[in-house]
Order: structure tokens, then C-alpha cells, then sequence
């Protein structure tokens, strides 16, 4: 089953048709269901853990169709690469 972005997808997330083809800043689309910005689109995110200098990548970018971001997005990725549609965002608990 496909998680819940919280709204359409297109409204909350920065793909290929609405990007012009670049990132964009977090907060720019709507956001989803418990509040949070471009957890689908924009840039996909790191997660943990470090399997073997590989590490999940989710949650799609820009560069994506709006198809491919209606189940979000996770691949195994080379930890060494470095791609402007692939970053981290920092949690903080309180």
C-alpha cells in the first residue's frame, strides 16, 4: 500500500512537470498530513543505516515524474556519490 503524503501529491511535492527542473527552498509546496515540507520531491533524503558505503535514498526529487512519487521512492544508493537531487534533513527532538 502506498503511504500517505497528506493531499495530492502534485500540491506537496516539487517534481518534473512543476520544478523547472532544479530544487527548490523546503516550504515551497504545501505540506503533507502531519506538517512537514518536500518529505516527497524536491531532493530525495539519506536515511540509515550504512550497509557496505551503500545507504537508502527516498522520498524522489525534482527530476522525477509525478507517477514515480505516488508510492515514495527508495533505492540503494553508493554513499560516495554526490547528486544536487540527493540531501539530508536534520531532526531534532525537543
Amino acid at each position: 500500500a502506498a503511504a500517505d503524503p497528506g493531499g495530492s501529491v502534485s500540491e506537496i511535492a516539487w517534481h518534473l512537470p512543476n520544478s523547472g527542473g532544479e530544487a527548490h527552498e523546503v516550504g515551497g509546496r504545501d505540506p503533507g498530513t502531519h506538517g512537514f515540507y518536500d518529505l516527497w520531491g524536491n531532493v530525495a533524503e539519506w536515511l540509515a543505516p550504512v550497509e557496505d558505503r551503500r545507504a537508502p535514498v527516498a522520498g524522489g526529487g525534482f527530476n522525477d515524474d509525478l507517477q514515480e512519487l505516488e508510492t515514495p521512492p527508495v533505492a540503494w544508493t553508493d554513499t560516495n556519490q554526490r547528486s544536487r537531487e540527493i540531501g539530508f534533513r536534520f531532526a531534532v527532538e525537543f
